[in-house]
């Protein structure tokens, strides 16, 4: 084969290249990668096409601190965090710090009391949010304040008893709400304004 011809070759297969990763980067489609198995356990993480679905099972309260600031390195969203049986009776501040995430779970954590603003910042955008089996003895709504993207919220299997005046009015954008296996005595009258579509 003449050399020219070989050049030729080889200049259509580069150009074939780069049009091929041109069509992929201008798709928009963003590839997502778990940190390193050794620096997430207990966690698990799997790779999904919206972003990293991070999973942490009978954890510690330092544990999960350590793996979740690894993955706040990553600078990726997290689509799923689950977090189940931690050891969280208090769910602070700080804990969700620098976190892109989009559906956060927290269950079978004895959480009782949520800080004010544990939900400030990155983790303002989660859409979805599960506390379910815990030990909330009322609805977080200060904290839930912030969460302005907030469309889905279970609250099931608490202690919560009262709903109190005005405690969902700056969920803007809930759609779905479950209380189911709480012992509601008194509902406000005014509990839900603000929520109405």
């Amino acid at each position: 084969m003449p050399a020219f011809v070989r050049m030729n070759l080889a200049s259509l297969a580069a150009a074939i290249m780069t049009a091929a990763m041109c069509i992929t980067c201008s798709s928009g489609q963003q590839h997502f990668d778990c940190p390193l198995a050794q620096h997430l356990s207990p966690c698990t993480c799997m790779e999904r096409t919206q972003g990293l679905d991070v999973t942490c099972t009978d954890i510690s309260s330092m544990q999960l601190r350590e793996v979740l600031d690894v993955v706040g390195l990553t600078r990726q969203t997290l689509w799923f965090l689950r977090i189940t049986r931690a050891e969280l009776s208090n769910f602070p501040k700080h804990l969700l710090e620098g976190l892109d995430i989009r559906n956060l779970i927290v269950v079978q954590s004895n959480i009782s009391a949520i800080e004010h603003n544990a939900f400030v910042g990155d983790p303002s955008r989660v859409e979805s949010l599960d506390l379910a089996r815990n030990c909330l003895d009322r609805v977080p709504s200060r904290a839930l304040s912030v969460l302005k993207s907030l469309a889905a919220l279970s609250l099931d299997y608490n202690s919560i008893e009262t709903l109190e005046a005005h405690v969902f009015s700056n969920l803007e954008s809930l759609l779905w709400l479950s209380l189911y296996g709480n012992r509601i005595r008194l509902i406000d009258s005014r509990a839900f304004l603000g929520t109405e579509a």
